[in-house]
């Protein structure tokens, strides 16, 4: 999962404070984005707002969400299935 600009704002992030960060993007949806001290996008995690927790359901049956909302290993996504699911089962 690495949208134009999630990437955008993590180079402008690690850019502006020179190592790790993460980026926290208040958009249609919540995205966290962790950046490595080597400028390496490490994951994210995509919370449904508040305004969004309708659309749950209608991931449940995405293929992005390969059919099922299970507690993910990480909070960190490494793929839109696995951050979606740290987003919105962790992040709620």
């Amino acid at each position: 999962m690495k949208s134009a600009d999630l990437v955008a704002n993590a180079v402008a992030a690690y850019f502006r404070f020179s190592g790790a960060v993460i980026v926290v993007d208040f958009g249609t949806a919540l995205t966290f984005t962790t950046v490595s001290d080597k400028g390496e996008i490490l994951g994210v995690a995509d919370c449904a707002r508040a305004e969004n927790r309708h659309e749950v359901v209608v991931l449940q049956h995405s293929p992005a969400s390969e059919g099922t909302l299970e507690l993910p290993d990480s909070a960190i996504g490494k793929n839109t299935a696995h951050a979606l699911q740290a987003g919105i089962l962790l992040g709620m």
